[in-house]
């Protein structure tokens, strides 16, 4: 059975470097845009910062654990590692949230055994700790380390592994996302075509893409999504009160309230993130690989650049104000529709509170996050 961990020490020297090395490591895979070179990478750090002779990552690829990457001691043959593969894919499968520590590996049910009773390890493995990895809450794989001598993982250690793990989970995601939109765009590009909106896919006044192509690209956006075990949010932002700026001010003064909005929230996004305008004074914008959370950073700063806009209408002066509807992919949210709806309901809740403000289900908006740390 796992062990038991000992209390962290805030104070310790020890959780203050692993602390501060696990930040740099985080902002150091964040950056890798290979798969295996991120894996190789971030075994190779965590064995050093660890000094423990084995390591591996294992990854679910379909139905099947197998090894992605894996460092050992250079003075053996082969890692005791390899053996126990198939154990540690029923360990997740059977709900392992955690980090599990096993301190004398090779006298439990865990290791497979010789016909005569040996372990298959050779008797080169005494601890064992395996730091699940996981995505809305599902497993996809493992990072496993193995030591020769009896060997206790500090609480500190511990506290190290499982944020590197939720760090690793988040940029394997983003790697793997960003590997299919760009496969789909090759093969978009391989038969002469473009991911850019047709002229007749675009919205006549402000240039952007329209309702229709919005939806096409929502489609197929959510199933690369859900595909790779990425996440993904959407925003509804709506003008508030625009039919009332039209009939006062005009149309024309209405379209350019239109235009600058639209100028405003593209120039505020990252360029594989999506703007639409949706209906006559809403927009719609799609951020592929990022959770609910990151959305709330996103719609904040995109609202402060929204409401900084002053608009002059002979002596008058105003700043418009937007209300928001943000929806996320999570175990209840899984299809466009459903994404879309969410994002509407929360819209709506946003006006009927009196406008001027952001709505978002913040049970939905950290099942992702919680679904990590568990």
């Amino acid at each position: 059975m796992p062990t038991s961990q000992t209390p962290y020490n805030t104070n310790s020297s020890v959780a203050s470097d692993l602390l501060r090395m696990a930040r740099e490591l985080g902002n150091a895979i964040l950056v890798q845009r290979q798969e295996q070179s991120l894996l190789n990478y971030t075994m190779n750090r965590l064995r050093q910062a660890l000094g423990v002779e084995y390591g591996a990552i294992l990854l679910t690829r379909g139905n099947m654990l197998s090894i992605a990457a894996m460092e050992s001691d250079p003075r053996e043959p082969s890692s005791p590692l390899s053996h126990i593969v198939g154990p540690i894919d029923r360990l997740l499968h059977a709900g392992l949230g955690q980090l599990a520590v096993y301190e004398q590996v090779e006298e439990s049910s865990l290791i497979p055994r010789t016909a005569d009773g040996k372990p298959l390890t050779g008797g080169r493995l005494s601890s064992l700790a395996v730091l699940p990895l996981q995505a809305h809450g599902a497993p996809m794989g493992a990072v496993v380390f193995g030591t020769a001598a009896p060997r206790q993982f500090t609480q500190e250690e511990s506290d190290f592994l499982q944020l590197v793990g939720l760090q690793l989970s988040t940029a394997l995601r983003e790697v793997r996302l960003l590997a299919s939109l760009d496969s789909a765009t090759n093969k978009l590009a391989a038969h002469g075509e473009t991911s850019l909106p047709a002229t007749q896919q675009l919205d006549g006044l402000t240039g952007l893409a329209n309702r229709q192509y919005l939806l096409e690209e929502l489609q197929r956006i959510t199933s690369d999504t859900i595909n790779v075990g990425g996440q993904l949010s959407l925003l509804l932002i709506d003008i508030d009160h625009f039919r009332h700026i039209n009939e006062r001010n005009g149309q024309q003064f209405g379209d350019t309230v239109l235009t600058r909005t639209a100028d405003v929230i593209k120039a505020g996004i990252r360029g594989r993130d999506m703007i639409a305008r949706f209906n006559a004074d809403q927009y719609c914008v799609l951020l592929p690989n990022t959770p609910g959370v990151g959305a709330i950073v996103v719609v904040e700063r995109l609202r402060e650049r929204l409401i900084g806009v002053t608009y002059e209408n002979g002596a008058e002066k105003w700043n418009a104000t937007f209300s928001i509807g943000v929806a996320c992919l999570s175990k209840r949210i899984s299809t466009p529709e459903q994404l879309l709806a969410k994002a509407e309901a929360c819209l709506a809740e946003a006006k009927f509170l009196g406008r001027d403000q952001i709505i978002i289900d913040w049970n939905e908006a950290m099942e992702g996050m919680e679904a990590m740390e568990e």
